[in-house]
This record gives structure tokens, C-alpha cells and sequence, in this order.
């Protein structure tokens, strides 16, 4: 018996056994084999369905062509041509009928009965194993398969693999080798056990050792097998792929440490206002993290923020004075070798020191341990390359887990350049006109507003003049819009010239202007409009050799307290005298009379008198206008304008909403509004379409007093109209000061399945606080700037800025004012979502879709 324990014996001993019973278990090995064969041909044709159906699922998600379809299907027919394995792809009757047949295999009843059923089937032949895999389709399908339903069979993918070969192959090789095994084992095995034994358990207990040393990554790295020599060359062979295998491993391997400061530095990763706000403190707080796991020398960032300007920032853990000349052309050479660094460009290069914790002593060497990625186009936010720049004594392993994060950094700082650019873009233009440069009409509004404050606090006069161009329309349509908007650029200049620092100059409307002068009475006001009509005469701007353009201007002025007393009032008795200048031959000033006051007033009487009849006797109508989808220009919702009715005439909401607002009855009107709209949109809903949505332009006044919100929904469910149908449009005709309190108002309704837009994006200040404090779902491009963007290079950059920013954001862009064929498809190229417009369809007081 302990004869038997010797290595030797037993192998002796084993291979005679071996010898009479190897034919046995061969056959039963073959078996076992077959069925393995047969298993993993099954698997195999699993995966391969699979990932035939993500690959063809990944270009179906881009809107592919019928080109593009049969271009798939022939390429995944060649791609398996020389191997065992036969992929077709079958396409159903569901997307046939959607979009046209092509040309594909005849279906066998395999695949017919995978269509009828939608069930998983394999077949099993001596020669092939053959699995059929459906498409069903998913939620996302169905932006694209209309006529379909989730879980509908929209094709089958048929896997065919010849296993015959494989088979035939295996049962040769296993006889080859039983013969050999007959005639080495026993006359072998007794030379053989001694020196194999030997050999073996002698370096079994070097590996041993050696193995016993590991306990972390780092020691695995360490582990030399290279001093176990098995003295047979294929023994040396698996022990060099085992040392392969754990180089491999190694660079794989990640330590728990590693792992959980992956984790933590990912989660820094969600972009927020202050990372917007300020992303090189968003990076250096990621730096730091990154400096707590590996030394790093440097780390730079490169954006394209030109054709042929780029600027670099370089964040140093070391003094960098004697080093940086050095980085910085590195980094000019790495951009270079991708082709986009256009002849004569340059680099802004900036330096931030974030520790002086590292000693750099050999630059030479710290290069080539530098990683950096540099792309052939930039990405969002114009990023171009990211690197890193290690220490020679760092773990290979540590820096392999950096390397790996330094695409999704370049990403997300791209992204957060990006949005922080066009959130800048987006709060200049809200206060400026785009085309002159001066405030807007919301802004100008607003100041108006804060001057009688502060003048009625202060006991002081200011002036206010209205200006209007005299017959510039004539320009326009002699010699085009490119032309009267170079005109009016330079009388722009003339007006912000002729005023005070202190003077406000804003665009009011197309060819009008207004001057808010503090501290000016009506003798010093007309002094500046008599030199500013002097400017303007003596201005002219030269077309060709031959023409000439000049200007009038007609003026009217308003002095506070003098002539009113509130915004509304001071303006409406400037514009007044802009028309009596007008009426008396033009190229004038006219100031208020004693007769013009008292005309006014008995004006504002008569609005004060019909408003509140209109509230008393519900004459408030809803017109309807449609929203559509761009591309297809189905109406996706209405939006409710308010009209009075009275005496037959239908009069418009401009005309009343600001005196409403003063006398504090927008909230009633709104409420007589809402109630009369929601009992049409009910029945249209019924009736026609149960998607469709309603927009209601609401003033933030309305919004937070405390009964009208109940009043709202209390009409809503009085008409049994879904939540998610009702859109309430934020408007600034009077933004409201307490910000939080809309907030809240506003964040309880969005809770409830009310949606919310942004009207008049982009024309005041409030835009932007609302769209970045309030969970809107939809921005209304202010109309002034898209009805002017294909022949403003500013206005149709701010639309597709807003277009970006609001599909980063998820929320969906309608533009307003569309009244043109041109401008629509100037709209469809920047990708806005909806248009809305007199193109698209005028109010009515019914639900109309077009006019066309």
C-alpha cells in the first residue's frame, strides 16, 4: 500500500488502468463533447443574435434609411461568410407596412411560426443547431414604428451554426490520441514519473512561495515566476502565459481603494449652477480628489474657442516657473499632430497653481509617463484635449484608473464651458435689442418703472421722449431689410451719442425709440431733442456712388410728475405727441398742452369704464392659436389670447392689459378667460384629440394670490380636463419681486401634472431666473428676435444658443411670431421643436390647425 503512495508507481499503476479502460471513456468523452459542441453552438447563437440586434438597434436609434437598412443586412451576411455561423435577419409585416418591403430571405415556417408566437426557438439538426431570436418592440420603437404596440414582433433574427465539422474534427483527434496515449503511457510512464515528479513538486514550492507574498494588486504586479524553470519547454510556456495572464490581471485589477475613489469621484460629476458658474473650482475640487490617489505633476484642459484661437489651463501641485514654457509646447505639438491647429493660430495658455506639494526634477522622464488625449473635432464647449502628467514612482495601476477617467472629464467640463457660454449669451440678449445694441423694450419697461420710484422717493423730474423714424418703412422696401438695418445701427449710434452717460436709450419697437433722462425737465429734454434732430439731419449714409439715405425723426416728450405720474401714463402721452408731431408734418418735437393732458385722461376714463364692464358683464372671449410641430405642422396646442368684445368690435388684449394691471383686474380676467377656454377645450378634446394641449399666457400677479390658483383647478376639474393638457405661460408685463413665492406656487402645480412655459424668451431679465430656478417644460422664443434671425447674424445665433441650451435642459422650444415660409425653414435648420404665427395659423375663436 505505500509502494502505491510513490509517485511513480501510481503513474505506472494509473496508466495501465487508463490503458483498459480509455476506449470506454473516450466514447463517452465524445459524447459529453458533442453535446457541448451542440451547447455552446446554441449559446453562441444567442450572443450573436444579440448583438446583431444592439448593433442593428444602436443605427436604428438615428433614424436609418431603407439604403442604410440593406446596407446592414448584407454586411451581417459577410461579416460571419467564412465561419461556421449563417446570420439573417427577417423583417415583419408590422414594418413592412410602415415603411415599404425589401429584399430578404424567404421566410421558412421556423421563422413564420417565431412571428405569429414572438417566442424564443432553437433547432437542432446532426449538422447545425440553428436559434431564432425576435424583435419586439419597446417603448422606444415606438417613436418610429407608429402602427406598432410594445411587444409586437417587428422581425426575427435567424442564427444558423454548422457544427458537422467541429464533430468530425473532434472524433479524428480523439482517436489520434487514444492510439498515441496506448502506446506512450505504458512504456513511458515509468521514465517519465521520476523527472516529471521531480521537477514539478521542486517548483511547485518555488510558486508556492511566491504566491504566499500576495496580499494586495501591488503584489500581484511583483510576483516573478521568471526564476521557476520547469526545465520542459511547454511547462516554461504555461508558466510564461500565466505570467501574461497576471500582467493582464494586473492591468485590469482595480483595489478596493481605487474603486471606491472612482465612485466618489463620479459622483462629483453632475453638473450644478455654482459648477456652472465657476467650473475651473468645479475642476480643481476634482484635481484635488484625483491628487489624493495618485501624484500627478500637471494637469491641463485645451478648448477651441475660434478658428484660430485656442486657450489652454494648466493646474500645477509644483512650481512650475522653470517647466512651463516646456508643457505649453508640448501641448501646441500634440495639437498639431491631429491636423486642427490651423497656420498662424495661437494658444492662450493659463497657469493655476493648485498645491506646491510635488518637486518636479526630471521633466524628460515625467513626459513619458504624461497621458493625453487630443481629438480631430472639438466637442461641446469647444474641449479639444485633456492630460495628465504622472510622477515616475506612481503605480501603473493608479495611473491606468486616472487615464480612464480623462474622456469623461474632458465631457463634462466641455458641457459645463458650453452652458455656462450660452447662459451668458442668453442674459446679455435679454436686456438688449440684438440688433442695435441698446435695451430692450422689456428692460426699458422696467427702468421706466424703477425711475418714477425713485424719482417720486427723491422728489425729482425726469423726462422721457419717444422717437419715431419718419417713413422708414420706405427704406425697407427700397432697398431691402440688410440695407434698413445697417440704417438704423447707425442712427443707434447717433442716438446713444447725442444723450447723456446717465440716459437710458432703448429700441422700443422696429423703427421707434425711447429715452428715459433723470434729473431733466421739459426746457432741458428739449434742448437734447432739438440737438438730436440736428444730428440726424446732418447724418446721411451713402448705398453706392450714386444714393443716399437720410432720416426725420419725429419726437414726443413727457415729464414726470408734470404729465403722469406712472409709466403707463408718461408714455402714453409721449406717444401721443409722437403722433400730433406726425399729424403737423413730421421732423418735429411736440410737448403736451394743457387740451392734450385733459384727452388723455377722458382716454383712460373710457379704457377704466369698459374693463370693468367687460369683468362685470363676462364680455371676455378666448381666441385660439396653434402651436405645430415643425416638421409636420400638426397642431400640438393652442394657445388662448384674450379678446373684449364690445358693442360688436373685438378689441385686442395690448390695447387694455397694461390699465388692467394698474387697476388690478388682470387676475378677474384671467379667471373669466380660463373658465370660457377650458369649456371649448373640454369639448375639442372629446371630440377630436385627446393629446392636444392648451397654453395659457398667466401674469405672475395672477399666480400667486391665493384663491386663483384654487379657482383654476377647480375649473379644470369641473370639465374633467387632464393636468397634462394645460400649459401655463410665465409672462413679464409685471415681474413680480418675490421670486420664492412664485417658486413655490408654481412648483405645487408642476406636482399636480400641470406643465409650464417661458413666454417672450429672451426679451427681460426674468427669462433666464425663471428657466433656471422654475421646472419649466417649454421657451417660447421671444417673436422680435425670430421674425428678424435670417437677417441678423445675432438674433439667429440667440436662437440656436436657446435651442442648445434647452435640449441640454430637456425642454422643448416653440418659436414665436413666424410669418414667413423663410422663416420657418430658417427654424426647422436650427432645430427648434414647434413654430407659432400668423404663417402657421391666426387666433380664431375656434380650434383651427393652418391657414395654408
Amino acid at each position: 500500500m505505500e509502494k502505491l503512495k510513490s509517485i511513480s508507481v501510481f503513474i505506472i499503476l494509473i496508466a495501465s488502468i487508463v490503458a483498459l479502460l480509455v476506449t470506454g471513456i473516450l466514447i463517452f468523452i465524445m459524447n459529453g463533447y458533442i453535446k457541448d459542441v451542440r451547447k455552446l453552438a446554441l449559446e453562441n447563437s444567442q450572443v450573436v443574435a444579440k448583438q446583431t440586434f444592439a448593433d442593428m438597434f444602436q443605427i436604428m436609434k438615428t433614424d436609418w434609411t431603407k439604403a442604410q437598412l440593406e446596407e446592414f443586412l448584407k454586411s451581417v451576411e459577410k461579416a460571419h461568410e467564412r465561419s461556421n455561423t449563417e446570420v439573417y435577419i427577417y423583417r415583419g409585416q408590422i414594418v413592412d407596412d410602415l415603411f415599404g418591403k425589401i429584399n430578404q430571405r424567404r421566410e421558412n415556417n421556423y421563422v413564420k411560426y417565431v412571428f405569429q408566437t414572438g417566442r424564443l426557438l432553437h433547432h437542432q439538426t446532426n449538422k447545425n443547431v440553428t436559434y431564432y431570436y425576435p424583435l419586439k418592440a419597446r417603448d422606444i420603437c415606438l417613436r418610429c414604428h407608429i402602427n406598432a404596440k410594445v411587444g409586437d414582433t417587428l422581425g426575427v433574427i435567424e442564427v444558423r451554426s454548422n457544427i458537422s465539422k467541429i464533430i468530425n474534427i473532434a472524433k479524428i483527434d480523439a482517436l489520434k490520441g487514444f492510439v498515441i496515449a496506448i502506446s506512450t503511457i505504458i512504456v513511458g510512464a515509468f521514465i517519465a514519473a521520476f523527472i516529471i515528479i521531480k521537477i514539478i513538486s521542486h517548483n511547485v514550492k518555488k510558486l508556492q512561495k511566491e504566491v504566499e507574498k500576495i496580499s494586495s494588486v501591488d503584489d500581484l504586479q511583483k510576483l516573478n515566476l521568471t526564476s521557476i524553470d520547469f526545465f520542459f519547454k511547454e511547462l516554461n510556456d504555461i508558466r510564461n502565459n500565466i505570467a501574461n495572464l497576471i500582467e493582464k490581471m494586473v492591468r485590469i485589477s482595480v483595489d478596493k481603494d481605487i474603486l471606491e475613489f472612482e465612485i466618489k469621484l463620479l459622483e462629483k460629476f453632475v453638473i450644478t449652477s455654482n459648477a456652472i458658474s465657476e467650473w475651473q473650482e468645479f475642476l480643481k475640487d476634482i484635481l484635488k480628489d484625483v491628487a489624493k490617489l495618485v501624484d500627478f505633476m500637471f494637469f491641463f484642459t485645451i478648448f477651441r474657442v475660434d478658428e484660430d484661437r485656442f486657450e489652454s489651463y494648466i493646474f500645477w501641485r509644483c512650481n512650475y516657473e522653470n517647466y512651463k514654457h516646456a508643457v505649453e509646447d508640448d501641448i501646441i505639438s500634440s495639437v498639431k499632430a491631429q491636423n486642427i491647429f490651423p497656420a498662424g493660430a495661437d494658444v492662450d495658455f493659463y497657469h493655476i497653481l493648485l498645491e506646491d506639494k510635488a518637486k518636479m526634477v526630471d521633466y524628460e522622464k515625467i513626459a513619458k509617463l504624461s497621458k493625453s488625449i487630443i481629438l480631430e473635432k472639438p466637442l461641446v464647449g469647444g474641449a479639444v484635449g485633456i492630460g495628465i502628467s504622472f510622477e515616475v514612482s506612481e503605480s501603473e495601476i493608479k495611473r491606468l484608473a486616472v487615464e480612464a477617467l480623462l474622456s469623461t472629464i474632458l465631457n463634462v467640463v466641455g458641457s459645463i464651458k458650453a452652458i455656462s457660454k450660452y447662459t451668458k449669451e442668453l442674459e446679455y440678449y435679454a436686456t438688449r435689442d440684438p440688433l442695435t445694441n441698446l435695451y430692450n423694450q422689456r428692460v426699458f419697461w422696467e427702468l421706466l418703472g424703477y425711475e418714477v420710484e425713485r424719482a417720486k422717493r427723491h422728489d425729482y423730474k425726469f423726462a422721457l421722449l419717444i422717437m419715431d423714424l419718419d417713413n422708414f418703412k420706405l427704406v425697407n422696401d427700397t432697398y431691402g431689410h440688410v440695407v434698413g438695418d445697417k440704417f438704423l445701427r447707425s442712427l443707434s449710434e447717433i442716438f446713444e451719442n447725442n444723450f447723456r452717460n446717465e440716459d437710458i436709450v432703448a429700441r422700443y419697437g422696429g423703427d421707434e425709440f425711447a429715452v428715459i433722462m433723470p434729473y431733466t425737465d421739459v426746457e432741458q429734454a428739449s434742448t437734447a431733442a432739438y440737438r438730436l434732430l440736428n444730428n440726424i439731419d446732418n447724418f446721411f449714409m451713402e448705398i453706392d456712388k450714386n444714393k443716399i439715405v437720410k432720416a426725420t425723426v419725429s419726437i414726443g416728450i413727457a415729464s414726470y410728475p408734470d404729465h403722469g405720474k406712472t409709466p403707463k401714463e408718461l408714455f402714453t402721452i409721449a406717444d401721443n405727441m409722437v403722433y400730433k408731431a406726425k399729424e403737423e408734418g413730421k421732423n418735429t418735437i411736440k410737448i403736451p398742452t394743457h387740451e392734450d393732458l385733459k384727452a388723455a385722461a377722458e382716454e383712460f376714463g373710457k379704457m377704466n369704464f369698459l374693463l370693468m364692464d367687460a369683468v362685470e358683464k363676462r364680455k371676455i372671449i378666448p381666441f385660439f392659436q396653434p402651436i405645430v410641430d415643425i416638421n409636420t405642422l400638426k397642431p400640438h396646442a393652442y394657445e388662448v389670447l384674450m379678446r373684449i368684445e364690445d358693442d360688436g368690435e373685438i378689441i385686442p388684449a395690448y390695447k387694455f392689459i397694461e390699465v388692467a394691471e394698474m387697476l388690478g383686474l388682470v387676475y378677474k380676467l384671467d379667471h373669466i378667460l380660463m373658465e370660457k377656454a377650458i369649456e371649448k377645450f373640454a369639448k375639442h378634446l372629446k371630440d377630436q384629440d385627446e393629446n392636444i394641449k392648451i397654453f395659457f399666457n398667466l401674469s405672475p400677479k395672477s399666480l400667486v394670490i391665493k384663491d386663483f390658483i384654487d379657482n383654476v383647478k377647480n375649473i379644470i376639474s369641473d370639465y374633467n380636463v387632464p393636468h397634462k393638457n394645460v400649459v401655463f405661460e410665465i409672462t413679464e408685463r409685471d415681474t413680480i419681486r418675490n421670486l420664492d413665492a412664485l417658486k413655490k406656487f408654481v412648483q405645487a402645480l408642476k406636482l399636480e401634472g400641470f406643465s409650464f412655459a417661458i413666454d417672450d424668451f429672451g426679451s427681460g431679465f426674468a427669462s433666464y431666473a425663471y428657466i433656471k430656478h422654475f421646472p419649466i417644460d417649454y421657451v417660447k422664443i421671444d417673436g422680435e428676435i425670430v421674425r428678424t434671425m435670417i437677417s441678423n447674424k445675432v438674433d439667429d445665433a440667440f436662437v440656436k444658443s436657446t435651442v442648445t441650451l434647452s435640449k441640454m435642459l430637456n425642454i422643448k422650444t416653440i418659436a414665436e411670431f413666424v410669418e414667413s415660409e423663410d422663416v420657418l425653414n430658417a427654424l426647422k435648420i436650427a432645430n427648434v421643436d414647434y413654430a407659432q404665427g400668423y404663417h402657421i395659423g391666426k387666433p380664431a375663436k375656434e380650434f383651427k390647425s393652418i391657414t395654408q
